[in-house]
């Protein structure tokens, strides 16, 4: 009996997602396939930390929190809900009716969630295909990519896999590189999850620190003048010193890849204890800036998407907050405890 009651729950609710989209279609017109590869005059990208995007199958790494004999009870049911949340917020980030060509995704546990991403929830309309990093973080929870063949050609993809930090031998998260063709364009993409700010702000800055710094490495190697976009969650704000690390300008020994960092936003892309953080940010290789062809970032087009279905009412601190999956270890149902954020870049 309880299973059968799972198995109506999950259909009962792929109809009323269905019902959703349908009238969000008749509301803002047909949804049509994107153009053909290069044919676009702009594409849309998104990042977004998706809180914990665990499949509810035992693996070997540390993923025992988000089974369904753990302590959340994390199953069937649930998952499909985050399924079908995860497309509602991605259809959020839409350009017009356009979807995003390129979106970073962190917490994501593995190929099996990206998989049932784009061939289980109504974001298959779309076509995405998907790539992942391989990383060493004890839980599995790793960068990714959703792209859109039909916009983007992939060329490359590999995992910078920070060392470890030296002090406490911490294996932090991977970062994921990807190159693609865009006309005549090659657009380099990274997708950041730097190291969380657990055990307090300044004990933990060393460890951003470190990423930062072998970020840049990363980022000095590629081609100068190149145009590079990178996206993430970077547990710090814009005027941190780690994120100064990636943007600061050599202008003695100038190599043509420098960076601007376009996230501003009055209300950040996080809330904790009360206080909004922009942890979400896209940063810019002065290329993507200044570049008269092909691709370059529209000017003032980061935003925060703060839809109201994204937000609820904050009842400790007030005011309101991202609609969580979870608050604490009570299932709330819902999206992420982060907002996702977009940009623009226009094909002259």
């Amino acid at each position: 009996m309880k299973e059968f009651q799972e198995k109506m729950q999950i259909i009962n609710n792929l109809i009323i997602l269905l019902l959703t989209s349908l009238f969000i279609g008749l509301s803002s017109g047909t949804h049509e396939m994107g153009p053909p590869a290069g044919e676009a005059d702009q594409i849309g990208v998104a990042f977004y930390n998706v809180e914990n995007f665990f499949d509810t199958i035992d693996s070997k790494l540390d993923d025992n929190e988000f089974l369904p004999s753990s302590l959340r009870k994390w199953n069937t049911y649930k998952y499909y809900k985050k399924l079908n949340n995860f497309f509602k917020a991605i259809s959020m980030c839409n350009n017009g009716m356009e979807p995003p060509a390129i979106t970073g995704l962190c917490e994501i546990e593995n190929t099996n969630v990206l998989k049932d991403i784009c061939t289980k929830s109504l974001l298959k309309y779309d076509n995405y295909s998907y790539i992942i990093s391989e990383g060493l973080d004890e839980r599995g929870i790793s960068t990714a990519m959703l792209y859109r063949p039909d916009v983007l050609k992939l060329l490359n993809y590999e995992s910078w896999i920070p060392p470890a930090i030296h002090s406490d031998s911490m294996k932090t998260r991977a970062l994921l590189y990807g190159s693609f063709r865009f006309r005549s364009d090659t657009l380099h993409v990274v997708i950041c999850h730097w190291p969380s700010r657990r055990g307090g702000v300044i004990s933990s800055e060393k460890r951003r620190i470190k990423v930062a710094t072998f970020l840049k490495d990363k980022l000095d190697s590629l081609p100068g003048y190149s145009k590079i976009l990178i996206m993430g969650d970077f547990n710090d704000e814009p005027n941190s010193l780690s994120l100064k690390i990636i943007t600061k300008a050599d202008h003695d020994e100038r190599k043509g890849n420098e960076f601007i960092n376009v996230s501003k936003s009055e209300s950040g892309s996080y809330k904790y204890h009360g206080t909004w953080y922009l942890f979400d940010q896209i940063l810019i290789s002065d290329e993507l800036l200044y570049s008269k062809t092909g691709l370059k970032y529209r000017k003032e087009s980061y935003k925060v998407i703060r839809n109201k279905f994204l937000l609820t009412s904050d009842l400790k601190y007030k005011g309101q907050r991202p609609a969580s999956n979870w608050w604490g270890y009570k299932y709330q149902g819902a999206f992420s405890d982060h907002l996702p954020v977009v940009a623009i870049l226009d094909a002259n």
